[in-house]
């Protein structure tokens, strides 16, 4: 028996905090634009996440390496979404790199990875490599999609177990 007072806690939604800025930093390249403005965005944000995008969130005057690292920094997620590994430049790889750095960090899915057609195929990069074997991504062709990406952007649980007595039931 435990002396004095003891909280027992219920799984509720209340107790899933948040402390970023926006819910999702969207990287994406030329290719992706007209996707991700005219459907993806907009749908989430229906749904209501808060969104950063270079186009709409990065400080003009800046540098771009500053602009990205605090929005991967300000966000919950970091949503890559790309076509194909093989044609990154240098700032789609910075973004990579800085995404998988939290998700290593932080021990959660920071990073999701969206193929607007799946082609994985000769990367050299050995981070995208090890995200590839390491961590699930999403195809927009799956009829399951939507529903599968806003599973993965469930809120990380920080419950405050502080406070909280364990009490023994064997003898």
């Amino acid at each position: 028996m435990v002396d004095g007072p003891s909280k027992l806690v219920s799984f509720n939604r209340e107790l899933i905090t948040n402390d970023s800025e926006h819910d999702l930093f969207f990287c994406y390249s030329s290719d992706e634009r007209d996707y991700c403005q005219n459907n993806l965005i907009p749908r989430l944000e229906r749904e209501s996440f808060r969104i950063c995008t270079p186009d709409s969130h990065f400080h003009p005057g800046v540098c771009i390496l500053t602009n990205i690292g605090l929005a991967v920094e300000s966000s919950s997620h970091t949503i890559y979404v790309t076509s194909s590994f093989n044609s990154f430049d240098d700032l789609q790889l910075f973004v990579f790199q800085r995404a998988i750095e939290k998700t290593r960090l932080q021990k959660y899915n920071h990073l999701i990875v969206v193929f607007m057609r799946m082609d994985a195929s000769g990367t050299e990069d050995r981070d995208v490599k090890d995200y590839l074997n390491s961590y699930a991504y999403l195809e927009v062709r799956d009829r399951y999609f939507f529903s599968r990406l806003k599973r993965a952007l469930r809120p990380q649980l920080n419950v405050d177990l502080s406070d909280i007595h364990i009490v023994s039931t064997q003898m």
